[in-house]
């Protein structure tokens, strides 16, 4: 069977902690991360504010996020 379609917030549905999360697989390739933890590839979801902020290897990155699903969200 199919499963229904996310339609509404639950208590019990999945929220992003508030850490950084390390790159280490892109569709199904192992990423090798550099030893230096500050040129690591991450990305940061912050729950109170709805923020998300990165890294990307050479850049920085920032904007806003929103959770549409268990483990699904949408940035902005």
């Amino acid at each position: 069977p199919v499963p229904e379609p996310f339609t509404e917030a639950r208590e019990d549905a999945f929220t992003l902690p508030s850490v950084s999360w390390r790159l280490t697989e892109l569709m199904g390739k192992k990423i090798e991360q550099p030893a230096d933890s500050a040129a690591a590839i991450v990305i940061r979801f912050d729950a109170a504010t709805g923020q998300v902020t990165g890294f990307a290897g050479c850049n920085h990155f920032f904007g806003s996020y929103q959770e549409t699903g268990p483990g699904r969200v949408r940035l902005e």
